[in-house]
């Protein structure tokens, strides 16, 4: 009986310890955000004063595998004609947390009416901090 008690004692242990170390699971940690200044610049060297067509942009930050709009932002909507020269740009900085190791990108998408729609974009690699992009209609 002695003997039954003390191999019983020995099994109990031994399932308890394969059960301790089988739940353990590894926890991975996450990699730390980092925090990225964009700045987002339009502005004209042209005169377009005798155009009236009208121009909708937006200002967007994507994910490109698996392809993913982060963030999006719409100018009001306006003319040619009233496209600012630099001395009177439109800056928007926009202040972006990430802990995505991906390929990113920022950059405009803008739409003239009766022309067509069209973009311009520029990479953030993983140590770019502070970037800008500067929508500049010539």
């Amino acid at each position: 009986m002695e003997h039954r008690f003390v191999w019983l004692c020995r099994l109990t242990v031994m399932v308890a310890i394969l059960l301790f170390l089988s739940c353990k699971k590894k926890s991975q940690q996450p990699s730390p955000a980092k925090t990225i200044y964009l700045k987002f610049i339009v502005s004209s060297e042209s005169d377009f004063s005798g155009l009236q067509d009208s121009i909708f942009i937006s200002m967007r930050i994507e994910k490109t595998r698996p392809f993913t709009v982060l963030w999006e932002s719409y100018l009001p909507p306006m003319q040619l004609s009233d496209l600012p020269k630099y001395s009177s740009r439109l800056e928007y900085t926009k202040v972006f947390s990430s802990t995505d190791t991906g390929l990113l990108r920022f950059g405009f998408r803008y739409t003239i009416k009766n022309v067509g729609e069209f973009w311009k974009y520029d990479s953030i690699g993983k140590t770019d901090l502070n970037k800008q992009i500067h929508l500049n209609f010539k």
